[in-house]
């Protein structure tokens, strides 16, 4: 058997199907879950009320918010409805508690119940008029039953407006204060937090936002409902009916909620306590970031002070160590230039005008003092003077007047110097590599050997012509100079040459002869003078070699012609062309090394 369902009829403005939205696309939207906090706060706004969590929540499944408004809706459809009769009469005046009305306990409604029964009962009126007694009976019914008294006191006449934006402050606690307390009447729970005055504690001020933020009205809307479930035909209409009246019910109470939490937000914009705070606040965490920045500025003022403190007294230092170090450096110049002009003096005696690549026990030519005296330091120099003074002291002289007798110790003396500098240096006086010479056993062989040399000395007109002509072919500072020199003249080993050409050389600065004319080949006519100079000499004092290498890094970036002029005037007793020689002689030193 089939089931007919009866659908209630239309209302009377009912004009057919009406399109409340087109049809369109699917919008994809994102949506940011809010939390526990943000639903139980949902929930209070709609009018929902949520379950207290517990271990056991926490722990296992938690009701959503779908199940907690089904369980609301269920909740309505068991609401009480009173009647219009119900709720056209004040039951507090008829017992006797209009002033105290909703605030009334149940203790003050059964005292006054009980007296109010005795004294209307019909057996005490006259006439056995039991109207007041009936009245009384039907309060204390509904003001005993929670329930009943729920929907009884929702129905009391009650100002919902709450003061808008534009309450002067002067009157805020007192505008606002009363709409707190008015509405205060709804409340859960009894403990309800109050505005208080201007000098209320920031702490419960904050507390009491947070009561009305989250606040639970108990406020009952049926006696407003549409339809009258008592009028309903069938059962099916009467389930629709009461659904109807918990949707209406709901809708009042998100209204409800949405008025309390209006009602609170609005009292937070305007109330000067919570302004302070914030003006406080932002106060405080302004003077904390600037105390933040100014303790950030003293410590890079300070970083920067000790920064500076530590560089300028480092500067100070280096300057005082450089400038000790100029005076000693000076100090130790004077000491070395008086030790080497008494050590002069005294060895003036011995040194022999004659230029010999071999040391000679009978005296010490020049270049080979210059270059001894161009080597040695002030310690060296000092322990110099000393030997000498011990030699004076020996042959019963003083310095510097030494005698003939100090001539053998002193030139042995000197000779074992020069040897000794040369093996430091790694080079002879003469610019090339040291080799040191073995002793001869025999005197004889080295007298005759020596001699020998003396004969083998002598020059012919043409090989001099050889001579000049390979001086001019290998100029200083080529590589085995005097092996290419000897090999060119053909007659002449490289020791031969060399002395010949320090001995020349010396002969030529010295002005003791005229220039001679032995660059002649055969009987033909003198040969015209070759444009480079004739062997430079390669003896150098240690102050010229300090002053060559100053010139060369003072004038690296210079790029005109004259630059090794301008070299050569800033080395003492050299010439551009001994300055080009001595240059490329060290440059193929290094690339020997």
């Amino acid at each position: 058997m089939a089931t007919a369902l009866l659908l209630p009829p239309p209302p009377p403005d009912y004009a057919g199907p009406e399109v409340k939205a087109p049809v369109c696309p699917l919008v994809r939207k994102e949506f940011e879950a809010g939390g526990r906090a943000f639903e139980q706060l949902l929930c209070t706004f709609l009018g929902i009320e949520g379950e207290a969590d517990t271990d056991e929540s926490l722990a296992g499944q938690r009701t959503s918010s779908k199940a907690k408004m089904q369980q609301q809706k269920k909740k309505g459809l068991q609401s009480v409805k009173l009647t219009d009769d119900e709720l056209a009469v004040d039951h507090y005046e008829v017992l006797e508690l209009g002033k105290l009305q909703w605030n009334a306990t149940e203790d003050q409604i059964k005292t006054a119940y009980r007296r109010l029964v005795v004294e209307t009962h019909p057996d005490k009126t006259q006439g056995g008029d039991d109207t007041a007694f009936k009245a009384v009976q039907k309060a204390y019914e509904i003001l005993s039953d929670p329930q009943k008294r729920l929907a009884f006191d929702s129905s009391i006449d009650f100002d919902d407006d709450i003061p808008s934006l534009k309450v002067a402050p002067e009157n805020f606690y007192e505008v606002f204060g009363d709409a707190f307390h008015r509405n205060s009447r709804w409340s859960t729970s009894r403990n309800v937090p109050m505005l208080g005055d201007d000098s209320t504690p920031i702490e419960e001020v904050e507390k009491f936002y947070d009561f009305w933020f989250t606040f639970k009205s108990w406020r009952d809307f049926s006696h407003v409902d549409t339809h009258t479930i008592e009028e309903a035909d069938c059962r099916e209409e009467k389930r629709w009916m009461e659904k109807e009246n918990a949707r209406e019910r709901a809708k009042l109470q998100r209204q409800e909620n949405k008025r309390i939490f209006t009602l609170t937000e609005r009292a937070k914009m305007l109330d000067p306590r919570i302004k302070r705070h914030k003006e406080e606040q932002a106060r405080k965490k302004e003077e904390e970031k600037k105390a933040a920045e100014a303790e950030k500025q003293r410590q890079r003022e300070e970083r920067a002070r000790l920064e500076r403190e530590k560089k300028e007294a480092e500067e100070k230092r280096l300057k005082e160590e450089a400038a000790q170090k100029k005076a000693e450096q000076k100090k130790r110049k004077e000491e070395a230039k008086r030790t080497r002009e008494r050590c002069v003096k005294a060895l003036k005696p011995f040194v022999l005008e004659e230029v010999n690549r071999e040391l000679s026990d009978e005296g010490v030519c020049k270049p080979d003092m210059e270059y001894l005296f161009g080597k040695l330091d002030l310690e060296k120099l000092q322990a110099l003077e000393e030997a000498l003074i011990e030699i004076a002291t020996k042959c019963d002289c003083a310095m510097p007047d030494l005698t003939a007798a100090c001539r053998g110790p002193v030139v042995a003396h000197i000779n074992e110097l020069i040897t000794s500098t040369e093996q430091a240096a790694g080079f002879d006086r003469f610019g090339n590599r040291y080799v040191a010479k073995k002793d001869t056993d025999k005197p004889e062989e080295a007298k005759a050997t020596k001699s020998s040399a003396k004969v083998e000395d002598k020059w012919t007109e043409q090989e001099l012509v050889d001579l000049g002509k390979a001086i001019a072919k290998f100029p200083g500072g080529s590589f085995n100079r005097w092996d290419n020199i000897a090999a060119y003249i053909g007659t002449k080993t490289p020791d031969q040459v060399l002395r010949r050409t320090k001995l020349m050389t010396h002969q030529l600065h010295a002005g003791e002869v005229a220039k001679p004319e032995i660059f002649k080949q055969g009987d033909a006519k003198p040969l015209q003078e070759e444009k480079k100079e004739p062997a430079v000499d390669m003896v150098w004092s240690k102050a010229q070699q300090k002053e060559l290498e100053d010139a060369l890094k003072q004038l690296k970036d210079y790029k005109e012609k004259d630059k090794w002029d301008k070299i050569a005037a800033l080395v003492t007793g050299k010439s551009k062309k001994e300055c080009v020689e001595r240059y490329k002689y060290l440059a193929t030193m290094l690339k020997k090394k």
